[in-house]
């Protein structure tokens, strides 16, 4: 009784780690520490102009040349309304789907997530920041086929297991691709709301 009794003690005098906000893109908050952070569920703290507000993150990758962390944010629209940040770009739909390219190692990849303005692609190894490739994407949809695109990396991060994720941005989407993509997201995003309401 005495060590769960000291356990619960220590944890409510930690302090939660104080963070520097870079953004929110791609799904994700982006920020630095000056300590070392576990890939894990925390409570974090950043200073606004109304004072430090608390979040509630789960760190999914840490990008060692920026020094930057990348995580999901728990009760997303309130925590980026007290952190003062905006959601940028269109709708996500977190799906894994299989994405193929000469230039991905391996020669594939899955998605995190999709959105019509980019993608966030779970590889083996770290993509090149800032370079452009060609991919197909396979939708897992029988009427729809492979979606061909050109993809820009703006950021890639390792993962706790080893391999790493990067978000990347469509570049030159036609008409056809884009409207592929929009009725492909909106339909399953409306779907996940009829189920999980």
């Amino acid at each position: 009784m005495f060590e769960f009794i000291k356990k619960i003690f220590i944890a409510s005098h930690v302090k939660c780690p104080d963070i520097e906000t870079v953004g929110f893109s791609d799904g994700l908050l982006a920020f630095r520490s000056r300590r070392t952070l576990p890939f894990q569920t925390l409570t974090v703290s950043s200073k606004t102009s109304h004072g430090a507000v608390t979040a509630d993150v789960e760190i999914q990758s840490y990008d060692a040349g920026q020094q930057i962390y990348r995580a999901v944010l728990k009760n997303k629209t309130a925590a980026l309304r007290s952190l003062e940040l905006q959601a940028r770009g269109t709708e996500r739909l977190p799906k894994a789907v299989r994405v193929s390219s000469s230039d991905l190692p391996n020669y594939f990849a899955l998605t995190e997530d999709l959105s019509v303005d980019g993608v966030r692609l779970s590889t083996a190894k770290p993509l090149q920041v800032g370079t452009s490739f060609e991919m197909s994407i396979d939708l897992d949809d029988a009427n729809t086929p492979l979606l061909h695109v050109t993809g820009e990396v703006r950021w890639t991060a390792a993962k706790a297991d080893g391999t790493h994720h990067s978000g990347m941005v469509f570049v030159g989407l036609g008409p056809s691709e884009h409207r592929t993509l929009t009725h492909y997201i909106q339909t399953r995003i409306a779907a996940q709301r009829a189920v999980h309401g």
